[in-house]
């Protein structure tokens, strides 16, 4: 039997979203178990209401001398430029048009548009989304993460 990796997200937005779709497409399907953890009755749900509910999900131009903490964002960006974030949306098959100060909107100007494509790609690559499931606690326990969920039950991750 294949040692299997539990992963866990905790919260469905954007965030955990793309995380939860990065850890999925890095580890073989057969070797691995992702959940993200959302309180609320679905995933996504943030991201519905950013750009006025068009999801201005970037801009065109970004540097990190735009952001408060720019060291930071810099190292991030050295991982991960937004040219690859760009790329990474598109294989998804986000499509997406430029507006005034380089605002990216999805192509529809509906953010429903960016919740389906990232809903569709973690369904694809077979992560669950357990809903209504708050994490309440985490705790490392030799290695691996101990979960304490709101409704009283238990569960274990790798990660």
């Amino acid at each position: 039997m294949l040692n299997m990796r539990t992963i866990a997200v905790i919260g469905g937005g954007a965030a955990g979203l793309a995380a939860a779709i990065s850890a999925a497409q890095e580890i073989c399907s057969d070797q691995r178990e992702i959940c993200i953890y959302e309180s609320g009755p679905r995933v996504g749900k943030s991201i519905l209401a950013t750009g006025n509910g068009r999801c201005n999900f970037s801009n065109a131009s970004i540097t990190a001398q735009v952001y408060y903490q720019a060291d930071f964002v810099e190292d991030a960006f050295s991982t991960m430029p937004p040219r690859e974030v760009f790329k990474w949306f598109r294989r998804l098959g986000l499509t997406w048009i430029e507006e005034s100060e380089g605002r990216l909107y999805p192509s529809t100007l509906r953010a429903n548009t960016v919740v389906d494509v990232l809903r569709l790609a973690a369904r694809d690559l077979s992560v669950q989304e357990c809903t209504d499931t708050e994490v309440i606690a985490v705790s490392p326990v030799q290695g691996k993460f101990l979960l304490t969920l709101n409704n009283d039950q238990t569960r274990w991750a790798d990660a």
